[in-house]
């Protein structure tokens, strides 16, 4: 039957960085982050899995992917998930 997820994630999170992150520090002297930033794209996920469309049309609940990157070097931590596969860290936060 294979698993069940969805695909709008990456067009949520470019308008999270590039409309709404943009936005929110125009003509600042400090970047900071918006204490909404992210909401969308939850409150979006939310409504998804508990659709009646979704509920109708799909008897599992969805797989979440997480996608991280940064300049920055990741390194392993030794803790390791039976189905996520390995952590890793990096030495800076990041917003993704």
């Amino acid at each position: 039957e294979g698993i069940v997820g969805n695909n709008f994630s990456s067009y949520v999170r470019d308008y999270d960085f590039s409309v709404l992150l943009p936005a929110h520090n125009k003509n600042t002297a400090e970047f900071t982050i918006p204490d909404d930033f992210g909401d969308l794209h939850g409150n979006i996920f939310k409504h998804f899995v508990n659709s009646n469309e979704y509920h109708e049309n799909f008897s599992k609940p969805p797989v979440i992917c997480l996608s991280v990157s940064s300049k920055d070097t990741y390194h392993r931590t030794g803790n390791q998930h039976p189905v996520l596969g390995d952590e890793y860290r990096q030495d800076g936060a990041s917003l993704t």
